[in-house]
């Protein structure tokens, strides 16, 4: 018996226990346990016609902790039953099949991202990020567009970013990074030959490696955080399995996150850009407002906290 189905089978069982006011809630769940998934208490309730305390105590009365303890185990479970719709595309599909299957797939892979994320270590990879001197963005096989974007929206921060395309300017770039630096490695499997050498790289060095990578994976270990990825079997999966979409979804958090980290960067170089003709003929020595050691400032940035900008020389 798959999960969800034991799940709601449990609910439906526990019916005879329940007040009428409660079997109004199992009667939402059972019916649509897709979108309870999804929704907030407020919605489920106005749904079944109930209060929210009733809502509650119709989850404690499953054994949960409350709804969102409830919604966990129902969003996992949906999840852990739902088809490998990529796997399942076949010929003889029509269009409409393939574009079902592929949604299906990438919104199964969000959810997921949804219920496993670590917000904790995505508030450190943000410090990590917006407290590092020097950031080096690296993608390997098709991670390397999404690399590349993740540099230049770091570049737009006001952050001393880049990125390369050839294994030989990865390895020279990373030859001058020192401590205070940090590298960032995009690989879906965690095992390209690229990533991994410059894992070791900077590993060799004392750097800063942040990772998004397959948990488990040799680049994952070799991190001083990383942020998981669902797990690709090969290069040749990557572009037809969700990995790309949740990685994309993973950087857009990320770099929103550093946007608020870094406010007074951004600020300056809107600033610069609106008053770029001028700049393009300044000389060297006319250029100023950047700070050759800026330092590492001490604040610890908590996932559940508002996020308040660095205090940084530009």
């Amino acid at each position: 018996m798959d999960a969800s189905k034991a799940l709601l089978e449990r609910v439906a069982a526990a019916a005879g226990e329940l007040s009428k006011a409660e079997r109004k809630v199992a009667l939402a769940v059972t019916s649509s346990p897709e979108i309870v998934s999804t929704e907030t208490i407020a919605a489920l309730s106005k749904r079944a016609g109930v209060s929210e305390p009733t809502v509650c105590r119709f989850c404690k009365s499953l054994g949960f902790e409350g709804f969102p303890d409830f919604k966990n185990a129902l969003s996992v479970a949906l999840l852990t039953t739902r088809p490998a719709a990529h796997s399942e595309v076949r010929q003889g599909d029509s269009v409409q099949d393939v574009a079902n299957k592929v949604l299906d797939s990438t919104v199964a892979a969000l959810n997921a991202l949804a219920v496993r994320l670590d917000v904790q270590g995505l508030a450190r990879a943000v410090d990590l990020i917006a407290q590092s001197r020097r950031v080096l963005v690296y993608g390997g096989g098709e991670c390397q567009p999404l690399a590349k974007m993740a540099a230049l929206a770091l570049i737009s921060l006001g952050l001393n970013a880049e990125s390369y395309d050839s294994e030989f300017a990865l390895y020279s770039a990373l030859s001058t990074f020192r401590q205070g630096d940090l590298v960032w490695l995009l690989d879906a499997t965690g095992r390209a030959h690229a990533t991994l050498q410059a894992g070791h790289i900077a590993t060799s060095q004392a750097l800063s490696i942040l990772t998004c990578a397959p948990q488990g994976s040799e680049l994952s270990q070799a991190a001083t955080l990383n942020l998981d990825l669902p797990e690709c079997a090969s290069p040749m999966e990557v572009l037809s399995s969700p990995t790309l979409p949740v990685l994309g979804t993973l950087l857009t958090m990320v770099l929103k996150a550093v946007h608020l980290r870094r406010e007074d960067g951004a600020r300056s170089v809107r600033s610069r850009i609106d008053s770029c003709s001028p700049l393009i003929f300044k000389g060297a020595d006319e250029t100023d407002g950047m700070s050759e050691d800026p330092g590492i400032v001490s604040e610890v940035l908590d996932a559940t906290t508002p996020i308040t900008p660095v205090k940084w020389s530009l």
